[in-house]
């Protein structure tokens, strides 16, 4: 809605400097050897192929700029880092709890601590292995 009421020129800088991002964001966030799915309207197309394929001066610059980017800013470590904090943490977190708790609910069961004291002793009274 915006863009139909910006001037010819306005549009197309807009447009361009959208492509760029875009572009950038692709070689930034893109992986060696996997495919890349890039949704746009079939007017940025060419665009966005020239700034990606790097086939002239200008596109092989800004690829270029891209790919040290990528390098820099990207890291193994996230995916390591999300799986051990959304799955290994909570897990670990759940199982602790649910041995807390039901430590907690034999303590409160009659009976328990007379048990205890009994094992406990008869430990103590067995003759050591060594």
């Amino acid at each position: 809605e915006l863009e139909r009421g910006l001037s010819p020129a306005v549009r197309e800088i807009l447009e361009v400097d959208r492509e760029k991002h875009m572009a950038a964001e692709v070689l930034r966030r893109g992986v060696r050897s996997a495919d890349v799915v890039l949704v746009c309207r079939a007017a940025r197309e060419p665009g966005l192929r020239q700034l990606l394929s790097g086939s002239d001066g200008d596109s092989a610059a800004f690829a270029a700029d891209g790919a040290r980017a990528a390098g820099k800013d990207a890291s193994r470590v996230w995916p390591f880092l999300l799986v051990l904090v959304y799955v290994l943490v909570p897990g670990y977190g759940s199982l602790l709890l649910a041995w807390r708790a039901s430590r907690w609910v034999a303590g409160l069961l009659p009976g328990t601590r007379e048990l205890t004291a009994a094992v406990g002793a008869a430990e103590a009274a067995a003759p050591s292995p060594s």
